[in-house]
């Protein structure tokens, strides 16, 4: 019998680190113990790092290997290599994320971050070796540059909300832990009400301001959309106005037109009965007066008409006038509640903005508190790990590592172009602005 200081893989006096990470086995692969006591828990990295962790037959906790003796046939490692294929360890990085809690576990993150992702999330290309391509690749990067910043903002929003939301689960997870029977560390729960209590505090300092500029912001949400139905209602007054005037200077229009005619024709009858009745006749003869007096009278009417219709069009243009002052003093008020709207929203992110600062802060307390608790539930109590507990707290760090990637890749992608050709696409760009002026101001002077 051989003990695990002679095995082969065994260097030292300590096993290598990838078999320390597949000594973490379903209990069906681990053999007993020599000594008939029931194999001791596994240790807290294992516990965490491992995806489905198996509880052994006594406690609940996976048998270590060091305690059970080496056989004189290969069935360890065909166990190892079976192990791996159920449950294969989680990659690299997740592991490095699961155990970090430190306060540079965020920096730690970010440098591991993949060069080719970052250059494919920034979408900006190879450098161009030719100086003349430098142009196009400059006002590409600068394009991009400002397609990426602005889904930077909305990234960061996004963000955010996931971040709370997964840091809730993982509260919510630990604080079942907690509850377990035989759950009896020693400050434990004190220390997650007193930061559960410290994230109510500041939650409801939030929300009071948040409320109180909500409902202020909501009386002047509500009074701007009763001045833009004021203003669409003026419009669409002053556009019937406006039909109305252009209706009315038609017609005037018109009658205008029928009065040339008929004053023209009476003008003609007149020369014809003069023509008639001779140089010095008084009056018209006989067989021309009704003609006459039927374009007299015709005429007569269309003044009178034309004269009316020169009261509406006044009336129209006075209609028009004071739907214009409408619409013009709606507008103004439309404006100015916009701009106070605007310089309310301004202020009252100002007000919500340290209540913010203060709740964030406390979050990322109660997030370290909890990290610390669940290492200290894995070093002393990993029997009270089950595996579907054990497997949500893995879902829920690589959910989180996966959301802080995203923001990372993006905020590095922004600065991830050829700076030197971007320079020189820009020196190649102002200096076609100085040609093309310094051409067009000798144009202007030779002309």
């Amino acid at each position: 019998m051989r003990s695990p200081a002679q095995h082969p893989s065994h260097r030292g006096g300590e096993a290598p680190a990838e078999l320390a990470l597949e000594l973490d086995l379903p209990h069906e692969h681990a053999r007993p113990s020599s000594t008939g006591a029931p194999p001791p828990a596994h240790d807290a990295a294992a516990a965490l790092r491992s995806p489905l962790p198996a509880p052994s037959p006594s406690a609940g906790g996976a048998a270590p290997v060091e305690d059970a003796p080496w056989g004189e046939d290969d069935d360890d490692l065909s166990g190892l290599q079976l192990a791996e294929e159920v449950a294969p360890r989680p990659p690299a990085r997740t592991a490095q994320r699961t155990a970090a809690t430190g306060p540079n576990a965020a920096e730690q993150a970010a440098a591991a971050l993949s060069l080719d992702d970052v250059a494919a999330r920034a979408g900006y290309g190879a450098a161009p070796s030719n100086p003349l391509l430098c142009a196009p690749y400059a006002l590409r990067v600068y394009r991009r540059r400002r397609e990426l910043c602005t889904q930077l903002v909305e990234q960061q929003v996004v963000h955010r909300e996931t971040d709370d939301v997964l840091r809730q689960q993982l509260v919510a997870v630990v604080d079942e832990l907690l509850c377990k029977p035989g759950m009896d560390l020693v400050g434990a729960a004190e220390r997650a009400q007193q930061a559960n209590a410290r994230v109510q505090v500041q939650r409801a300092q939030f929300d009071d301001v948040d409320g109180e500029t909500a409902a202020r912001l909501d009386a002047m949400q509500q009074q701007l959309v009763q001045l833009a139905k004021q203003q669409r209602q003026a419009a669409a007054d002053h556009q019937l106005a406006k039909v109305h005037l252009a209706a009315c200077e038609q017609r005037r229009e018109r009658l205008i037109g029928v009065r040339k005619e008929l004053a023209a024709a009476l003008q003609t009858a007149h020369e014809r009965a003069a023509r008639a009745a001779g140089p010095n006749a008084e009056f018209a003869p006989p067989e021309h007066a009704p003609k006459i007096a039927a374009y007299q009278g015709q005429l007569d009417a269309c003044s009178e008409r034309l004269e009316a219709r020169g009261v509406a069009v006044r009336q129209a243009r006075s209609t028009l006038a004071d739907k214009a002052q409408q619409l013009r003093h709606l507008d103004r008020l439309l404006r100015d509640a916009r701009q106070q709207r605007g310089a309310a929203q301004l202020q009252a992110e100002q007000r919500r903005a340290a209540p913010r600062a203060q709740l964030r802060a406390a979050l990322k307390a109660r997030h370290d508190v909890y990290e610390q608790l669940l290492q200290r539930i894995a070093l002393e109590r990993p029997q009270l790990i089950d595996n579907a507990a054990a497997l949500r707290i893995e879902q829920l760090h690589t959910a989180i590592g996966a959301n802080d990637d995203a923001l990372a890749v993006l905020k590095r992608a922004i600065d991830a172009y050829d700076e030197q050709a971007y320079k020189r696409g820009v020196t190649l760009w102002l200096a076609a602005v100085v040609v093309v002026t310094l051409s067009l101001l000798w144009l202007v002077q030779i002309r």
